[in-house]
């Protein structure tokens, strides 16, 4: 008979049954939540809870309906209710800007270059960190960004209804890879 073993997200017994010329069967795998018990009762408190798989299952339904129209394009400054002066939109939730990570960082400061307050990305840094430019998440003025994006008003932006809901909003276009906002 041939011994057939398995491991379980352990790569050290794995490693030590191939140095004694066993081929196991490895399994990446890892306790859920890190394995930190808090985490983990979290996830089992959610586990089976019905009103989240209703909530999954009415957003996919309302992705499904939905019929998206483009109803203009622009200058995020004069499209996006709400986005003016030194105001700058990030992806993601509300967080200070000291506590974001340096590819949204740069990516505000990139900005604050884009439309003139700052002359290089170390005087963008600044004005960001002595609180001469504002910023807010994108989806509290109805606009997303993709990754570290970054919209400002002299940014475009397309704008969007959907007719079945009339819900608006508003992304920038996708400036392409490389050195790019919406990289950082």
């Amino acid at each position: 008979m041939t011994l057939r073993v398995a491991t379980v997200g352990l790569d050290l017994m794995a490693d030590a049954l191939r140095s004694q010329g066993v081929s196991p069967l490895s399994v990446d795998w890892t306790p859920p939540g890190g394995g930190d018990p808090r985490d983990v009762a979290l996830l089992l408190r959610a586990y089976g809870d019905a009103r989240i798989d209703d909530a999954n299952r009415a957003a996919i339904d309302s992705l499904l309906a939905a019929r998206p129209l483009l109803v203009d394009a622009g200058p995020a400054g004069e499209l996006v209710p709400g986005l003016g002066g030194r105001l700058l939109l990030h992806a993601g939730p509300a967080i200070d800007p000291e506590r974001m990570c340096v590819p949204q960082r740069l990516a505000l400061a990139g900005a604050s270059v884009l439309e003139g307050w700052a002359g290089s990305l170390g005087e963008g840094l600044a004005l960001l960190d002595g609180g001469g430019v504002s910023v807010a998440p994108a989806h509290s003025l109805g606009a997303a960004g993709a990754m570290t994006g970054v919209i400002s008003p002299a940014m475009a932006v397309w704008h969007v209804r959907d007719e079945v809901s009339g819900t608006e909003a508003f992304t920038p276009f996708n400036d392409g890879g490389g050195e790019s906002f919406w990289l950082g």
